[in-house]
């Protein structure tokens, strides 16, 4: 090819490549919202959109607990860390106060972190700590509970210690999005 063909061939894809940026109607958002009402429960939150949702049980039962969980990716049964989600509990099941189930979530050895906090207009115990998973490898884990609706209401996030700090900041924008809705 000569080299004036070259250069013209080159500035056409350039232009393509532009225009197709310009013009694909892409949506530029970081995060996606999600929102479930079920059963008289009603949330929703903001998550990074490369976060997809890897399991959700909300049986037809108004006693019965529900639950969601998203991560990067998932292949067959395998999903990619970390992994975060919301599992509210029945109302049947024994009570539990969030500030007891914060003391009960990992081993005090174990706990890194332990805050009071507000989500969602509603008082929280957030906790914090490692853990090893199924394959013997170091994990960071946190856990919110907070009680609504005479429920209590456990969001969490699990990481690899190789990913914690982003999924941190995940979480934190996760909580900070999350509302109850009526």
């Amino acid at each position: 090819m000569s080299k004036t063909l070259m250069f013209w061939l080159s500035i056409l894809l350039i232009v393509l490549l532009v225009m197709t940026t310009m013009f694909c109607g892409c949506d530029e958002s970081v995060y996606n919202t999600y929102s479930l009402k079920h059963e008289g429960i009603g949330f929703s939150f903001e998550y990074p959109t490369y976060y997809h949702m890897i399991l959700k049980y909300t049986p037809n039962n108004p006693n019965a607990t529900i639950g969601i969980r998203f991560a990067p990716r998932k292949f067959l049964w395998f999903t990619e860390d970390p992994v975060f989600g919301v599992n509210i509990g029945s109302r049947l099941a024994t009570h539990v106060d969030p500030v007891t189930a914060a003391e009960r979530a990992g081993s005090l050895e174990q706990r890194l972190e332990r805050t009071s906090l507000i989500v969602a207009d509603v008082p929280a115990e957030m906790v914090i700590y490692s853990s090893k998973d199924f394959n013997d490898t170091p994990s960071v884990n946190i856990g919110v509970f907070l009680e609504a609706d005479g429920r209590l209401w456990h969001i969490f996030m699990y990481s690899s210690v190789s990913k914690a700090e982003e999924a941190k900041q995940d979480f934190e924008h996760i909580i900070h999005t999350f509302q109850i809705l009526p």
